[in-house]
C-alpha cells in the first residue's frame, strides 16, 4: 500500500531529468541566418519528451535569444532547479545549444556574444549532480578548450547513478564549421 509518507519518500529518492534547450538561427547580421537551429532545437525537445525520460514540464525551450533574454532563462531555470532539489535525491540535466558561434562563444541575436567563459560559469551555478552539454554550432570545440578539465574514468560501467560531474560534447572542433542540411532539413550533427 502506497500511504503519503511512503510515496513522500519515494519521490524524494528518485532522480529527475531537466533539459535547457535552445535554438539560435539568429546570430548577428555578421552571419548568414541558420534555417534549422530553431527546428532542430524543437526536433531535440520532441525526442526528450517521448522518449529521453524528460517530459515537456521539465524542459524549457529558449528560441532566438538575445543575450539578456538567454541570461534570463538561465537564472530562471536555475531557480527551478534549486526549487524541485529539494523534493528529489538526484537531479540530472540537459543542455543543448544549436545555433552560431566562434571561437570565443555562443552567437546570439543582435550580435551578442555569451562568452563560453560565462556560459561555463553559468552552468557551474546550475544545480545538477550530472551536467550534460551538447554544442550543436561552429568552433564549439573552443568550449573544452578552457583549463581545469580532468581525465576520470568512464562513467558508463556499472554505478551510473552515482556519476556527478559534467560532460561536454561538441560537433565540432575549435577551428571547424559545423553543417546543416536542406536534405536532411537539420544539422548534420
Amino acid at each position: 500500500v502506497l500511504t503519503a509518507a511512503t510515496s513522500t519518500a519515494f519521490a524524494q529518492d528518485a532522480t529527475r531529468r531537466y533539459a535547457l534547450i535552445i535554438g539560435a538561427n539568429d546570430g548577428g547580421t555578421e552571419r548568414v541566418k541558420l534555417r534549422y537551429a530553431v527546428k532542430d532545437a524543437s526536433s531535440v525537445a520532441g525526442v526528450l519528451d517521448e522518449l529521453g525520460g524528460i517530459p515537456k514540464s521539465q524542459q524549457h525551450l529558449v528560441l532566438d535569444p538575445d543575450a539578456a533574454s538567454l541570461e534570463r532563462a538561465f537564472e530562471k531555470f536555475g531557480a527551478h532547479l534549486q526549487k524541485e532539489r529539494a523534493s528529489v535525491r538526484r537531479t540530472e540535466l540537459l543542455v543543448y545549444y544549436s545555433g552560431h558561434s566562434d571561437g570565443q562563444g555562443l552567437l546570439l541575436k543582435g550580435g551578442q556574444r555569451l562568452p563560453y567563459k560565462s556560459l561555463r560559469q553559468r552552468l557551474k551555478t546550475l544545480p545538477a549532480d550530472v551536467r550534460v552539454v551538447i554544442l550543436d554550432s561552429c568552433s564549439a570545440g573552443a568550449m573544452t578548450r578552457g583549463k581545469g578539465g580532468k581525465r576520470v574514468p568512464a562513467f558508463l560501467k556499472d554505478s551510473a547513478v552515482q556519476v556527478r560531474g559534467q560532460a561536454i560534447l561538441t560537433s565540432s572542433s575549435a577551428t571547424e564549421a559545423a553543417q546543416e542540411s536542406d536534405r536532411l532539413g537539420g544539422s548534420f550533427f
